[in-house]
């Protein structure tokens, strides 16, 4: 069978914690080509008595199109809190792209937990390195291997036309004389 198999779907991701909250992104595929549609998932886990922010994703997507973003409702996990957010991007072109950090505000709201319920805080996760190929993968022409040209080339005389002339010509005459 010569079906072409789908490429795997492989999952690169970085994370973050500060006291009571872990950002977590995930971006899949990890190689992905020009045409794929990128996913970059922020998850954010917060411990209870813990109020968060969604980041601002614009600044950490800069080198991308943004095409759909989806804020799913917050769950609950193990007494933690769950928001994520789910942002499909397009790349404009080949080679590396940098995803930005993330950066996560939160604030503590009891006393007693970790943190002073008077201040802010902030998480921020690790850039990512994205490198985006090209969908032609190794068959991708090479510049360098292109021949010279071989010079200029002596075109065809054009047909001469005499001979159509004479005929032409001679016809016109007998004509003529036919007619006289």
């Amino acid at each position: 069978s010569s079906r072409p198999t789908a490429r795997p779907r492989i999952l690169r991701h970085t994370a973050a914690t500060r006291g009571p909250v872990t950002v977590r992104v995930d971006v899949e595929p990890a190689a992905p080509t020009l045409s794929d549609l990128i996913t970059v998932t922020v998850t954010i886990r917060a411990e209870e008595g813990t109020k968060v922010e969604r980041p601002l994703a614009r600044a950490a997507l800069a080198e991308f199109l943004l095409r759909d973003f989806r804020h799913q409702l917050p769950e609950v996990e193990d007494g933690a809190e769950v928001l994520r957010s789910r942002f499909e991007v397009e790349a404009e072109r080949t080679g590396k792209h940098l995803l930005r950090p993330f950066t996560v505000k939160f604030r503590v709201t009891e006393k007693g937990g970790e943190g002073d319920p008077a201040k802010a805080y902030e998480v921020t996760t690790d850039p990512l390195e994205i490198e985006v190929g090209s969908m032609l993968g190794e068959a991708q022409p090479n510049l360098a291997e292109l021949r010279a040209p071989h010079g200029l080339v002596d075109l065809p005389a054009p047909p001469t036309r005499v001979p159509w002339l004479w005929l032409g010509v001679g016809a016109g005459a007998l004509l003529a004389a036919g007619v006289v």
